[in-house]
């Protein structure tokens, strides 16, 4: 499985090239030489950026996550190669963490690697990564693996589950988007009441499990509050909350763009659609598509009826963009659309 991994990222991984990705190119990657030019001289990240606007807060952004460890790389080497080494790193993470996650469901080998795979390789993701969303694409990459510890946390808890539960929640917590880490949250959420529902119905306690989350969940908001709390402080003031009237019609989402489940880009035009390209990336590959749709058709499993109902829940909320606006602060993110990487 690591093999395949490393020949897509081997031609800005193993030559002098580097990856080319748009916002990394246009943000990220100066953001990241300011970065480490600030820490070169001060041993200290920097707090305020002059060069934006009339000067904007670089700690509390939400974009420049230097707080998450792997970012050390980008204070470490030039910002091209440091972006490279740590695409690879975290497609390999993702793949590795689906792997493990349907292990964890019984499936055999063969089809956990076709899953890991799947979904290391998926166009969700390389993407992302092709747009230069950073800390979108790490959320994804790391949604695996927090679903497994959430799994494993409420199959038999204990305190080094808790304690992979808090670090695995924190890393999330200091690499990702808002709106993306709020949906894995909602996604792990979703996942720990069904497996706590299942083990109550086997007859077993459920409060240590149920007190052993919560409890996980307070330390990694506890071990991320050095990016959080910025962040909160900032958030009142962003004028990238809810979006523009013109904007949002770009990010529309239709049941006719299912069809980039089976053929990506299918309706994608670079002019007059020119986000569709990484905001609505569905496409996994065909034999995952049809082994999927397999799995309908025999007898399903209690997780494929959990994942299939996720899938669906995420497909009507990008379509009507409403469908969580109740939620609290869920309804002040600029594109409800996005949720479709869950499908």
């Amino acid at each position: 499985m690591i093999v395949p991994i490393l020949a897509v990222c081997s031609p800005f991984l193993f030559t002098s090239r580097v990856l080319l990705a748009d916002d990394f190119r246009d943000y990220f990657g100066p953001h990241a030489e300011m970065a480490r030019q600030e820490f070169r001289e001060s041993g200290e990240l920097p707090r305020w950026n002059p060069y934006q606007y009339a000067g904007v807060p670089y700690v509390g952004a939400g974009q420049n996550n230097f707080y998450y460890p792997p970012m050390l790389l980008l204070l470490l080497l030039p910002a091209g190669r440091g972006l490279s080494i740590l695409a690879a790193l975290h497609l390999l993470l993702a793949a590795a963490g689906m792997y493990r996650l349907a292990r964890s469901y019984g499936l055999r080998r063969e089809s956990a690697v076709v899953s890991g795979l799947a979904f290391g390789l998926s166009f969700c993701l390389i993407a992302r990564l092709s747009a230069g969303h950073l800390p979108n694409f790490f959320t994804v990459c790391q949604a695996p693996v927090l679903l497994l510890l959430v799994r494993r946390a409420a199959l038999r808890p204990d305190f080094f589950r808790f304690a992979s539960l808090a670090g695995g929640g924190a890393l999330v917590l200091l690499a990702g988007s808002p709106q993306f880490v709020y949906q894995l949250g909602l996604l792990c959420a979703a996942l720990a009441t069904t497996e706590l529902a299942w083990r109550f119905r086997r007859g077993e306690a459920v409060a240590p499990a149920l007190g052993l989350m919560a409890g996980a969940f307070v330390a990694a908001l506890a071990l991320s509050a050095v990016h959080l709390l910025p962040l909160i402080e900032t958030a009142t003031d962003s004028n990238r909350a809810a979006a523009e009237e013109l904007v949002q019609p770009f990010h529309d989402f239709t049941l006719t763009q299912l069809a980039m489940l089976a053929v990506p880009r299918f309706f994608w035009h670079p002019v007059s659609d020119p986000w569709l390209g990484h905001e609505k990336a569905l496409y996994l590959g065909l034999l995952p598509l049809i082994l999927a749709a397999g799995a309908f058709r025999r007898r399903a499993r209690g997780p494929v009826y959990f994942f299939g109902a996720v899938a669906l829940v995420a497909l009507l909320e990008a379509l009507t963009g409403f469908l969580l606006a109740w939620l609290p602060w869920y309804g002040g993110f600029r594109i409800p659309e996005r949720i479709v990487w869950m499908i």
